[in-house]
């Protein structure tokens, strides 16, 4: 019966993991179809900087609602009803429609994928276990949805070379991955678990619920550890560019450390975060230890000095940043359970914490660009090592502030919330 039971709740987190992934994929196509895309579109940089910005802002927007709408409706619903729209806006943009109508894809994007499928998505994978077993939840959820592109992506990447052109090209890309999302879709009407949970309360939060985790410390202090972590991975891309401007890094050797550092510390540290979490029995001091560890690799880049002879020791940098980055990013989420936020709030809890956690995206791609354009050479790159050592620090205290929180309300457990 265990067994049975074990086996079912992985095959629940493989759809996670899947649907996860392939829902994402057709709004950041542009990272890596760029060029072609601007082609296909007859569109210039901006008017694609534009379409992403919109896509983001009305993400940013949705991630509160989209919370209520988690513990309201159950997340299979919901998640179909995601992939579904996004894989028909999907062929809807293959057809190669004009500007307007372009920026209304991303727009819809934003909402077809945030409001009704990411908080939905974290409140299931939440279900799928007790405290015990949160950290490791959470950490094959991201670790999967990190490995999962490497397998269809090839699949993708053959048939946009079997099809030459670059229009014919694009619209077998956009088609390809409009039907994963439709694969997807399946795959969750197949393996997510319809039923609610034993008495739970499929109606939403309450206004004065959703007011109650608002003032909660713990809240904003998952927050603020949520938008430590992403500053520093928004930031994380122009690592690379850095070593290959002054250390003597080649093309090849910078694409293999983009497929080390996001395929293997990726996948392996989101994992390993979370059974270390789960046995240490705390995501939040091991998330307080690895910031730790990315406050070491972010020094070591501010002091290692530029040139050939010092690559590997930036290498060996780089890689202790990303241990950091990728092994907070695995567990961040499991920190809802450790705060005893109850199971029919959980969407809304995930909803505020994406609203602050994740609102660099908004502005950060801009502000470092800004940086590197004013200041030339080494010290625009110096600036950003700093923003990045300044919220690994902000991340390290608030982490280590949760866990006392945390094992304090565990020694005198008064409940700030009314289940």
């Amino acid at each position: 019966m265990q067994k049975e039971q074990n086996m079912k709740k992985y095959l629940t987190l493989f759809a996670l993991c899947l649907t996860g992934a392939v829902v994402y994929e057709l709004p950041y196509l542009s990272y890596g179809y760029y060029d072609l895309m601007l082609e296909a579109f007859s569109i210039d940089n901006t008017q694609m900087g534009t379409l992403m910005s919109a896509y983001g802002l009305v993400a940013m927007l949705a991630y509160f609602p989209g919370g209520w709408l988690a513990d309201k409706y159950p997340a299979k619903i919901l998640m179909i009803v995601s992939l579904v729209a996004t894989g028909l806006l999907g062929l809807w943009i293959s057809t190669f429609p004009s500007y307007p109508i372009l920026l209304l894809i991303y727009i819809l994007w934003g909402v077809s994928i945030t409001l009704p499928f990411w908080a939905a998505m974290l409140k299931a994978t939440r279900q799928l276990g007790d405290s015990r077993e949160q950290g490791r939840l959470f950490g094959i959820l991201e670790a999967g949805r990190g490995l999962f592109p490497v397998f269809y992506g090839l699949i993708i990447v053959w048939i946009f070379n079997k099809l030459g052109a670059a229009l014919g090209a694009m619209r077998g890309v956009f088609i390809a991955y409009s039907v994963l999302c439709f694969i997807g879709a399946l795959v969750a009407f197949l393996f997510i678990k319809y039923e609610k949970e034993e008495g739970e309360r499929q109606k939403g939060a309450s206004g004065k619920e959703v007011l109650q985790i608002i003032k909660m410390p713990g809240m904003w202090l998952v927050a603020l550890v949520i938008f430590s972590s992403y500053n520093m991975y928004a930031c994380f891309s122009y690592l690379t560019p850095y070593m290959t401007e002054f250390f003597g890094l080649s093309d090849s050797m910078g694409a293999t450390l983009y497929l080390i550092r996001f395929y293997a510390i990726g996948v392996v540290g989101g994992i390993a975060s979370g059974f270390i979490a789960d046995k240490t029995g705390s995501n939040a001091r091991v998330i307080a230890i690895v910031f730790l560890i990315a406050i070491a690799g972010l020094i070591g880049f501010l002091v290692v000095p530029t040139g050939p002879a010092n690559l590997i020791m930036v290498i060996i940098a780089l890689f202790v940043v990303a241990i950091g980055i990728f092994m907070s990013r695995g567990i961040y989420f499991a920190t809802i359970d450790e705060l005893n936020i109850p199971m029919h709030l959980t969407g809304a809890a995930i909803g505020f914490a994406s609203v602050i956690g994740f609102m660099p995206e908004a502005f950060v791609y801009t502000l470092v660009g800004n940086w590197l354009d004013t200041y030339p050479g080494t010290q625009g790159y110096h600036i950003l090592f700093i923003y990045m050592l300044v919220f690994a620090v902000v991340g390290t205290a608030a982490a280590f502030v949760l866990y006392r929180r945390i094992k304090k309300q565990k020694t005198n457990p008064a409940k700030e919330i009314s289940q």
